[in-house]
């Protein structure tokens, strides 16, 4: 299976957990959290906790906030599509991202809707060291 056929919800998660934060399951044993009904309104949300602090939702595929330092961090590269050989015109509605990891490997995404996505599928990649997952 390679990344592109995972829900932004495994995305999210499993970037969460390469990022060495817990992670939440689904319990509806809990009053607040990651109920099933909280997933159902917002599904590609996770929460998470670095150990010491409350736990927060996370949502690297949508959220700004929550990507933003993991480009930074990988310098990840993000380009918006190309159109008539204009690379970044006003009508570019799709990302790419490319990332350099392990000694050198490289990784560039295919083009998707929204540059957090795209950054956070070059980030999966770069701390898993594969696609395939």
């Amino acid at each position: 299976m390679t990344i592109y056929e995972l829900t932004e919800f495994k995305i999210n998660k499993r970037l969460a957990e390469l990022l060495g934060l817990q992670v939440q399951e689904i319990d509806d044993s809990r009053a607040t959290g990651m109920t099933s009904w909280y997933h159902h309104q917002l599904p590609n949300t996770v929460w998470v906790s670095d150990g010491e602090s409350p736990w927060r939702q996370f949502c690297a595929t949508r959220v700004w906030d929550d990507i933003g330092p993991i480009i930074k961090d990988l310098q990840i590269s993000i380009t918006p599509e190309a159109h008539n050989c204009y690379e970044g015109t006003e009508s570019s509605t799709k990302w790419a991202a490319n990332v350099y990891y392990g000694g050198g490997e490289e990784f560039s995404t295919e083009y998707v809707e929204r540059p957090e996505l795209a950054a956070s599928i070059a980030a999966l990649v770069a701390l898993s060291g594969s696609e395939f997952i």
